[in-house]
């Protein structure tokens, strides 16, 4: 039985309320209507009048104005401010979050909280969509992430040379991928760390195979002693870097999630 996190409607409301009346339990309730218990029980206890009773009308007149409420950053100018000029400044809802939590704010807020600020028809004359990767002017169905497993065989960032992290060093290179805002193709990147000195290629796709044969291309141009390391991402266009260490004999590290701007 999958979870379903929308918002019930008052019929379904009036159904838990009748089979609440007859001492049905959560998890048959949530087996009769298609329901995880805990949602069943989460409806309970948020929409519980003072006294503990559940009204399926009050129910619907707490939910509705939950939902006309202001947002957690509608509400505090300070980190509206600062969603706001991150935004203009091309910064993704998942850079902003991982920023406030780096910086140690009181005011933190998630990735869906930004989007859901974005989106709010409130927030539509601000047309702050248009600052996102896609641009789009509304959001589409939403559907929750599979996990998705660690790459295979990877070397954390922390086992790299110290050397690397001073950039004292040349040929220590940093990998990424630039997917663009017409969506129409894709720039791989690879930076020297101490001098800057960049190379790229376009991309048609962001799969493995083509990422990895085009990092291949790329840096067995350059000479033994100017590839020794290369540190990425967490992204799955990188899964191939077995076959970049044995073809190039080079190294290859990746960051932790919430580190991706600072390697």
């Amino acid at each position: 039985m999958g979870k379903h996190y929308d918002q019930l409607s008052s019929d379904k409301r009036y159904e838990i309320y009748r089979l609440r009346q007859s001492n049905t339990s959560l998890r048959k309730i949530g087996r009769i209507m298609g329901r995880d218990p805990s949602t069943i029980s989460r409806e309970l206890e948020r929409y519980a009048l003072p006294r503990g009773d559940y009204k399926p009308a009050s129910a619907d007149r707490i939910a509705l104005s939950r939902r006309r409420r202001l947002s957690r950053i509608e509400r505090l100018r300070q980190v509206r401010t600062y969603v706001n000029d991150r935004l203009a400044m091309g910064w993704s809802p998942e850079q902003i979050v991982g920023r406030l939590r780096r910086e140690g704010s009181e005011h933190t807020v998630g990735v869906e909280t930004i989007y859901r600020y974005i989106y709010r028809p409130r927030m539509r004359s601000e047309k702050l969509h248009r600052f996102l990767p896609r641009a789009k002017a509304s959001r589409g169905r939403r559907y929750f992430k599979r996990h998705r497993e660690p790459l295979a065989d990877r070397r954390s960032i922390h086992e790299r040379p110290q050397t690397v992290a001073l950039r004292q060093e040349f040929g220590h290179w940093e990998g990424d991928l630039m997917q663009f805002r017409t969506q129409r193709g894709n720039l791989l990147t690879v930076c020297e760390r101490k001098t800057r000195f960049t190379l790229t290629t376009p991309l048609k796709t962001k799969t493995a195979f083509e990422t990895g044969a085009a990092l291949i291309e790329v840096l067995e141009r350059l000479p033994q002693a100017a590839r020794k390391t290369v540190t990425f991402g967490n992204g799955g266009e990188f899964q191939d870097h077995g076959k970049l260490e044995a073809v190039l004999r080079l190294e290859t590290y990746f960051v932790r999630p919430e580190k991706l701007s600072t390697y």
